[in-house]
């Protein structure tokens, strides 16, 4: 599996070494990052200067790039002598995307605001600029809108209908989970009446004419 961003690298050794002495044995690494050496310090004044042979067996999580390619180098040492040394290489992959978090401005839409998608998008765990694909549906059945339509016009949602959107974003490269957000169309109040006042006498009885 290739690492990501999104957790430190960690070298594993799958077959461990056999000391012909039977004396105990530990692990030296020395790490290179786009074939460039790249101190681990582990405590020690050796681990900070070349050739940089270090305790730390794994790439902390800041270190770590995508697209980068990291190599380790492993011996095993009995406290005299050190064996031969093995090499593991792998490259850094890109992260999807977060979930974008989604809300409907106005909150409660009614025909004659529209529906506009508001997003709050967490950062994207390598930096990569993000785009985002709407699928709209009214009542359940698909609103035939391009992918990037993030709002839907004045006066086409009608009081009493249900309208969804789906959005997924993008990195380019992967996609997050889709998350969807839903909406029933508010009521509009009736518009304001036009009225006047006769200046003369009002017989009894006279409905007002609006």
């Amino acid at each position: 599996e290739h690492p990501t961003v999104a957790a430190p690298l960690e070298a594993v050794v799958k077959v461990p070494s056999k000391d012909p002495d039977g004396d105990a044995v530990r692990y030296e690494y020395r790490w290179f990052e786009n074939g460039a050496p790249v101190a681990m310090p582990d405590g020690s004044p050796e681990s900070r200067v070349a050739p940089f042979w270090t305790k730390a067996s794994g790439v902390p999580q800041a270190s770590l790039r995508k697209g980068r390619r990291w190599e380790v180098e492993v011996r095993a040492h009995d406290g005299e002598r050190p064996g031969p040394t093995a090499r593991a290489a792998i490259s850094v992959v890109n992260s999807p995307p977060p979930a974008p978090r989604l809300l409907f401005t106005p909150e409660r839409p009614r025909r004659v605001d529209g529906i506009r998608v508001a997003i709050e998008q967490p950062p994207d765990p390598d930096g990569d600029a993000i785009t985002y694909r709407y699928a709209w549906t009214r009542n359940g059945d698909r609103f035939d809108a391009p992918p990037d339509q993030a709002q839907v016009p004045r006066g086409v949602a009608r009081k009493g209908q249900r309208w969804a959107v789906e959005v997924v974003a993008s990195d380019g490269e992967a996609e997050s989970p889709p998350v969807r957000h839903e909406v029933v169309i508010a009521d509009t109040a009736p518009g304001p009446a036009a009225v006047a006042l006769c200046d003369g006498p009002v017989p009894a009885g006279t409905i007002p004419q609006v």
